[in-house]
């Protein structure tokens, strides 16, 4: 005959270690890898938009949306138009009764067609690189962590 015994306390014991693992895990580990990921993903981001002035860049701005997540903002109102480009319109003067820009030889004072811009998807470029580059780095740093605190203990 085959007996079992099981002692109560020391599966408390392993759920009461369990569930500091699991709050340290969050508050600690997956915060700071998190965060290392945001911060890569800026540069990756600033590296990605095109730079005329060089204020679309620096207006990128990581915004925390909790312990584990964030996103990459824009402070510049212009940026969608970047992103999905703008079609031909015409334009007009608005503070003086003409229009004038670099390359122009005179004023001109009448409506003109703005060519318009093609679509510059720097975001889209940004998420594949985030993922192939990123991603792998969060990875090991996560699983690093993970061996770390396993083999140290709580």
């Amino acid at each position: 005959m085959i007996k079992i015994y099981m002692d109560a306390r020391e599966l408390q014991a392993l759920r009461d270690r369990y569930k500091r693992f699991e709050q340290r895990f969050r508050r600690d580990i997956l915060a700071k890898e998190v965060k290392r990921a945001s911060r890569l993903g800026l540069i990756i981001a600033r590296e990605e938009v095109p730079v005329k002035s060089g204020a679309l860049a620096r207006s990128l701005r990581i915004a925390d949306l909790g312990e584990t997540s964030f996103q990459i903002e824009e402070g510049e109102n212009y940026g969608k138009y970047v992103r999905s480009g703008v079609k031909p319109h015409p334009i007009f003067p608005r503070v003086k009764k003409a229009l004038w820009w670099k390359g122009l030889p005179r004023p001109i004072a009448w409506v003109r067609m703005w060519p318009g811009t093609k679509p510059n998807p720097y975001h889209i470029r940004t998420a594949r690189r985030f993922k192939k580059e990123v991603v792998p780095i969060l990875a090991k740093g996560l699983a690093d962590a993970i061996w770390r605190y396993t083999t140290k203990g709580v």
